[in-house]
């Protein structure tokens, strides 16, 4: 059949390939859901049905004008084709081959099992059916039968004596089903991937140099939720959550590259949340307005502060075992650097940090690269990070040998994939939106509560809240109410406490208006 599924909507064309292993006479009926049955070969524009071995029989396409359309009724339907090695009798008469359709009674169907001797095998003495399990007996006694007690002497005597009436059939079942009705391979299916990092590889490091840790305290609980929320109340299919150890690059890029597409398929939506940190690095494609690169910080990216401790631990003479091939890579590189700089340390020390993040981070360039994987599918980017990124945040410059740690106040909005997506809309990643916690500000926040983020908390309301249908747009409107009632509370308890007011965060959404995009479908 010319669809591996065998099922049929109303409309629908149908067409079968018959082929026979040797020369044969051959005959292809029909019996559709109400229990009718017609012979569809041979028929009104195919009366030779002599055909050859391995030579294929088309019925319903090809140059044929004719075409087998599904109609009512509909249900469990069969195609059975015998072929014979001379013509069956009972389907040679004329007035079977006038139409392309034509009927067979109960009477003619019995005739053709008579004189194929179709019957005969399935002679059995004749059971009560009154009786208890008379059936199931009756296949159990025949079940114990050797092979040969199959099939009756005589049948097989003549089977064996007069080969020019050998014969076979083949039975297909095939579905049919009305206009409207939705088949399984149809059905939009949503899965996503969800990577929260709250712990970092290179911590201590990190701390080592800048004083304080990248550590978060509530990212990896932020994916977990969100994943489970969207299961519950969002209608998803499938997901797999990597937290802290297992959201390394490698993980990330696997799951959404090979993961996603192995399981979805165009037209299915899929999600990508990341919760963590975010920062920013020189651009190196000048593809930027703002002439910056964004990246995500997964948990093993190793970064010039974490290789400035090695360093200093390497002078010292504490430098762990299991640290001596990044620092070692560091070393390599940071002569290399230094010569590209003319001796100058902070352009080196740029530069190594450039290095680290393109070879080790997730820089916007390279996730929308990965995006296309997902062609065809409704790509929704859902990202609870912030733009300064742990140490990055820092104003103090700190020497390290001959190298100082470089610090670059950032104020520029943070414009993760937001360049990107209008670059993927032109090379055919045409439906994915982007869903950020950071706006103009530079980080995000974690709820007091220490339970979650506070733009995944509130999107996590936004869905749990919903009685239908809830749009990304309608959520990025309840979000942004729900965070700025939030850090207006905070603020008036800061003031109270005769704090510094913190600015108000806003989510980001990209595109900003196009209700195709559902978080709750």
């Amino acid at each position: 059949m010319d669809r591996e599924s065998r099922e049929y909507r109303h409309g629908d064309n149908l067409s079968i390939k018959v082929v026979s292993e040797a020369d044969a006479y051959l005959y292809v009926l029909y019996q559709q859901a109400d229990g009718k049955t017609f012979l569809i070969f041979p028929n009104a524009t195919q009366k030779n049905n002599r055909v050859q071995a391995k030579q294929s029989v088309e019925i319903g396409a090809g140059q044929d004008l004719f075409r087998w359309k599904i109609a009512a009724p509909y249900g469990t339907e069969f195609i059975k084709v015998i072929a014979r090695e001379k013509p069956v009798q009972a389907l040679s008469q004329p007035m079977l081959a006038e139409k392309r359709f034509n009927p067979i009674s109960k009477q003619l169907l019995r005739g053709i099992s008579l004189e194929l001797g179709a019957e005969e095998e399935n002679k059995k003495k004749p059971t009560d059916p009154t009786k208890p399990d008379a059936k199931k007996s009756a296949k159990t006694d025949n079940s114990n039968l050797p092979s040969i007690d199959k099939v009756s002497p005589q049948l097989a005597l003549h089977q064996i004596t007069n080969k020019d009436e050998r014969w076979t059939e083949a039975l297909v079942e095939f579905k049919t089903y009305p206009p409207d009705h939705v088949f399984e391979h149809e059905k939009v299916r949503r899965y996503g991937v969800f990577f929260g990092i709250s712990k970092h590889k290179f911590a201590q490091y990190e701390e080592e140099v800048i004083g304080k840790s990248p550590d978060l305290l509530v990212a990896h609980r932020d994916a977990v939720d969100f994943a489970q929320r969207l299961k519950t109340h969002g209608g998803l299919t499938d997901s797999q959550v990597y937290t802290d150890q297992q959201a390394t690059r490698a993980n990330m890029e696997n799951a959404i590259t090979k993961w996603l597409p192995s399981v979805s398929k165009p037209g299915d939506t899929v999600f990508v949340y990341v919760a963590g940190h975010g920062a920013q690095v020189p651009d190196d494609g000048d593809d930027e307005a703002d002439r910056l690169d964004e990246y995500l910080i997964p948990h093993d990216r190793f970064s010039f502060a974490a290789w400035a401790a090695l360093e200093k631990r390497f002078r010292d003479g504490t430098l762990d075992s299991g640290m001596t091939s990044y620092h070692q890579y560091g070393a390599e590189l940071a002569r290399a650097c230094m010569a590209k700089a003319n001796n100058n340390t902070e352009i080196a020390s740029n530069l190594m940090e450039q290095v680290f993040v393109r070879a080790t981070a997730v820089t916007d360039d390279q996730f929308g690269h990965w995006l296309q994987a997902l062609d065809g599918r409704q790509v929704i980017v859902v990202l609870d990070i912030c733009h300064s990124g742990g140490f990055s945040t820092n104003e103090r410059g700190i020497q390290v040998g001959q190298l100082r740690v470089p610090v670059q106040q950032r104020k520029e909005k943070f414009d993760f994939l937001d360049q990107e997506l209008i670059r993927l809309k032109d090379i055919g990643q045409s439906n994915a939106a982007l869903f950020t916690a950071c706006s103009a500000q530079e980080t995000t926040m974690e709820r007091l509560e220490k339970d979650n983020g506070v733009m995944t908390f509130c999107l996590m309301e936004s869905l749990q809240q919903a009685t239908g249908k809830l749009t990304l747009v309608d959520a990025h409107r309840q979000v942004t109410a729900l965070m700025t009632n939030y850090q207006e509370q905070l603020n008036k308890k800061r003031v109270e406490a005769g704090l510094k007011t913190r600015p108000i965060n806003q989510p980001l959404l990209f595109p900003p208006a196009n209700n195709s995009y559902l978080l709750k479908p």
